[in-house]
């Protein structure tokens, strides 16, 4: 594990510190937490970016004409 310093504002800094408390976790931990979900995002944007980027249209319509037809069932249905 890496340890980094880093500089907060004063506000973030107090804002963190109270949200810690809060959540009955360590400073530290909210901070390790909060970076990760960030990292995460960013990541599962980039995912999606790129399988939107290969769209096809034409594909999609063709797997979608691949579906036979049938009738909803009962449970899929929105009342």
């Amino acid at each position: 594990m890496k340890t980094i310093q880093v500089r907060l504002p004063e506000r973030v800094h107090e804002r963190a510190k109270k949200l810690a408390q809060e959540e009955q976790i360590s400073l530290n931990y909210y901070i390790v937490t909060s970076v990760a979900n960030e990292v995460t995002r960013q990541e599962t944007r980039d995912f999606f970016r790129g399988a939107a980027a290969a769209f096809s249209p034409a594909r999609f319509a063709e797997a979608l004409s691949a579906i036979p037809d049938a009738p909803v069932p009962r449970s899929d249905r929105i009342k």
